[in-house]
């Protein structure tokens, strides 16, 4: 499988957040970006709630669960738990041809649907 690109990533993110995502949807989905890139890409990478609460600056953990599950719902990204751990594993949506200006509404949605249903969603 090919590594997503970082740059084709943020900047697909700046083009498809405008209207679709509020403020603390777009920090959480920042942070999470950086982790990815820090991490070298993985397909899967795990972060903490309390972790994404620090970074971000969200007191509330309600907030951070409810923010991680409307980016899911928008396309953005994929969760998952795995029984050993409460920590959650997120996977960033490829939204990079979306910013090429690729054909990619129908395909996106039947991709991102898989995976869901790959994941138990």
């Amino acid at each position: 499988m090919k590594k997503l690109d970082f740059i084709g990533q943020f900047r697909a993110f700046i083009k498809l957040s405008p209207g679709r995502l509020d403020m603390k949807e777009q920090a959480v989905y920042v942070r999470l970006l950086g982790i990815w890139n820090e991490l070298r890409r993985p397909e899967w990478f795990a972060v903490s709630t309390t972790q994404l609460m620090q970074e971000v600056g969200i007191k509330k953990r309600k907030l951070v669960v409810d923010v991680k599950n409307r980016l899911v719902e928008k396309g953005f990204i994929l969760t998952r738990n795995t029984s050993h751990t409460s920590t959650t594993q997120f996977k960033i949506v490829d939204m990079s041809a979306s910013y090429r200006g690729e054909q990619v509404t129908s395909y996106h949605r039947e991709q991102v649907a898989s995976q869901l249903v790959t994941i138990g969603y």
